[in-house]
């Protein structure tokens, strides 16, 4: 392949990309103010979170032991740390709550999915019992998953709310596949997964809505709401902007939060607008400090603008443009090859 010809085809896959995870149609930016920031040191790499009212959990990436920060909402300070398995785990990407994960008896799943060079034979779950304040050491329950079309990269891990079904997304750059579990896990057994459909974007973590019927599905910048299982696609958000946004949660009452990589970081409480929030009969939020209001709507202080994305169009037109280069180019070289061969 003649340098020309690789850099025009880098070029279009590089547009590709882009245009996948950027999408199409222009989306609103969503509401958010700053509620807390970490304040434990060894909360580094915040890849997952889970909503349980007036505490928080999350999981660092992959490095860390099996544990689960157990964070205080209003404060931001660490006031538990749950270790669930004696095992080392490989590479930690997500955490979900199980259904009524705000009540004592619920169950929190972890999942060691994340596989960035594809390898691994199996991806393991954990179901652990809801953490709480203090620290506490748990033996739990350890479920081993295989896909059926090889390995995969992955963050998002979705639990139904009423089911209690597990779900995986894939993370690539040119989407993800949805891949369903057996609706009874096997412990220390391998659970075979099955794909259900298809979603955009490189998606790094997702949470079902209280009504068990749509799910938010984030990125590095931007939140799509789909319907589910069908996976239609209702409306898409831009999210403020993280160092490495790849945590999001969504609570009992329908309120959404995200977090990112990187220390002593923010986690933000985000409003989607109001049309999108009707469709997923979104209520609004009761407790203190939940509700963006007043100034908090206007962005005073908070980022409430709406805006409109453009880029989208200019994408998909130099993508078209390298597409019509590549394909001239291939046929210049193919006529050249054909006259020096007569």
């Amino acid at each position: 392949m003649s340098g020309c010809l690789r850099v025009l085809v880098a070029t279009v896959l590089t547009l590709a990309v882009l245009a996948g995870t950027t999408g199409p149609g222009s989306a609103d930016e969503a509401s958010h103010r700053i509620v807390f920031s970490f304040t434990d040191d060894r909360i580094t790499e915040s890849s997952g979170l889970v909503d349980a009212g007036s505490l928080m959990f999350t999981v660092n990436d992959s490095g860390d032991d099996p544990v689960i920060y157990v964070v205080d909402r209003t404060t931001g300070d660490t006031v538990g740390v749950t270790t669930y398995s004696s095992v080392d785990v490989s590479d930690v990407e997500a955490i979900a709550p199980g259904p009524e994960v705000s009540m004592p008896s619920g169950t929190v799943w972890v999942g060691d999915i994340g596989d960035n060079d594809m390898d691994r034979a199996s991806v393991d779950l954990y179901a652990v019992p809801r953490p709480g304040r203090g620290n506490r050491d748990v033996d739990a329950a350890r479920f081993h998953l295989v896909y059926p079309d090889g390995s995969h990269d992955a963050e998002t891990l979705l639990v139904h709310p009423q089911t209690g079904r597990v779900y995986i997304v894939s993370k690539a750059i040119l989407g993800g596949i949805v891949y369903a579990a057996p609706s009874s896990l096997e412990p220390e057994s391998v659970n075979a997964l099955s794909a259900i459909g298809y979603v955009p974007d490189v998606v790094t973590d997702g949470a079902f809505f209280p009504d068990g019927e749509h799910v938010l599905l984030r990125s590095y910048g931007n939140a799509r709401v789909y319907t589910f299982p069908g996976l239609r696609e209702v409306g898409k958000v831009e999210l403020p902007t993280q160092e490495q946004g790849e945590a999001v949660s969504i609570g009992p009452a329908g309120r959404i939060h995200i977090s990112t990589e990187g220390e002593f970081s923010d986690v933000i409480r985000v409003q989607l607008p109001a049309g999108l929030r009707a469709s997923v009969g979104g209520r609004r939020d009761t407790g203190p400090n939940d509700v963006l209001t007043g100034d908090e709507a206007t962005g005073e202080s908070s980022t409430s603008t709406t805006t409109q994305t453009s880029t989208n169009g200019v994408w998909v037109a130099a993508l078209v443009v390298a597409l019509v280069a590549v394909g001239w180019l291939l046929f210049t070289v193919s006529r050249r090859r054909s006259r020096r061969s007569s």
